[in-house]
C-alpha cells in the first residue's frame, strides 16, 4: 500500500504575484526618485559651472571693478585713517566731543572699550556718557547718522533728569536735562597707512 502525503493547498495562490509586483513598483519609485534627484545635481552643477564661466570671461572687468572699489575716496573715508588702535581711538573721542559741543551738550566722562580685529578691519569702540537737551539730542544722533568717518550706535541708554525750571534760549522751552550712556564704534583698516 502507498501511502498517500496529504496534499498541502496554498490558500492565497495570488499573494505572491501581488508582492512580487507591489516590490517592483516600490524599487521603480526609488528608481525614478533617484533619477530625478541625479537631475537636480547635474543641473545645479551646470548652474555653477556656468557662473565660473563667467566669472573667466569677465575677469579683467572685475578685477577694474575691484581695484576701483579699493581706491575710492569715498569708500575710504568711510574708515577712521589712523595707523594704530590709539590714534584712531583719539580721534573717535575728537569727533564726538565735536559733536556734543555743537549739539549743545556735555561729556560726563568716556571709557574706550576693547578693540578688536574682524578680517581686515579694526573696530575701535568707547562708551560715553553724554548730558543735554532733547534738540540736543536730536542735532547729536543726526551728526552720528551722517557723518564721516561713520560711527555707529552699539547702545543707547536715554533717562530724563529734571533740569532748572527756567527755559533756556534756543532749546524750544524745555527744560528737561537728558542723560544719555552711548556705546559707539568706528572702524580702522587693519594694516593702513594713514
Amino acid at each position: 500500500m502507498k501511502m498517500a502525503l496529504p496534499r498541502v493547498q496554498v490558500p492565497y495562490r495570488g499573494v505572491i504575484p501581488v508582492a512580487c509586483c507591489i516590490a517592483a513598483l516600490l524599487l521603480s519609485i526609488w528608481w525614478w526618485q533617484s533619477w530625478v534627484a541625479l537631475g537636480e545635481r547635474i543641473d545645479a552643477a551646470k548652474d555653477r559651472i556656468a557662473r565660473v564661466q563667467w566669472i573667466i570671461d569677465h575677469e579683467a572687468d572685475l578685477k577694474q571693478r575691484l581695484n576701483a572699489a579699493t581706491d575710492d575716496k569715498d569708500l575710504n573715508s568711510t574708515f577712521i585713517t589712523e595707523i594704530d588702535a590709539t590714534q584712531a581711538t583719539a580721534t573717535l573721542q575728537k569727533l564726538v566731543e565735536q559733536a556734543v559741543k555743537d549739539s549743545g551738550g556735555n561729556i560726563v566722562s568716556a571709557q574706550p572699550l576693547t578693540s578688536k580685529a574682524e578680517g581686515g578691519l579694526i573696530t575701535i569702540s568707547e562708551r560715553y556718557q553724554i548730558a543735554t537737551r532733547p534738540a540736543g539730542l536730536t542735532q547729536l544722533l543726526y551728526f552720528l547718522e551722517s557723518s564721516r568717518p561713520y560711527i555707529f550706535v552699539d547702545g543707547a541708554d536715554i533717562s530724563n533728569q529734571l533740569g532748572d525750571t527756567a527755559p533756556k534760549q534756543g532749546d524750544g522751552g524745555s527744560t528737561d536735562q537728558l542723560s544719555m550712556q552711548l556705546d559707539l564704534h568706528a572702524f580702522v583698516r587693519a594694516g593702513q597707512h594713514g
